[in-house]
């Protein structure tokens, strides 16, 4: 079972990132993957994941006429 895709896209301040959504059953998350460029010790994490509120599209109303299925 596919649970999850990601996509290669640039910020607004010009940083490569890869967007990552998963989505299963009961559980929808997006999440954000940037290379960390402050390393400084080899400890320190390679990329960085940062999790973004989901933003559920707006339902928009049918007309009356339709058939609603």
């Amino acid at each position: 079972m596919k649970v999850g895709a990601g996509w290669i896209k640039i910020s607004k301040d010009g940083k490569t990132y890869i967007s990552l959504k998963f989505s299963y059953p009961g559980m929808k998350e997006n999440f954000a993957l940037f290379k960390n460029n402050d390393k400084k010790k080899p400890e320190d994490p390679d990329y960085i994941l940062i999790w973004s509120e989901v933003k559920e599209k707006p339902v928009t109303k049918k007309h009356d006429d339709e058939i609603p299925f």
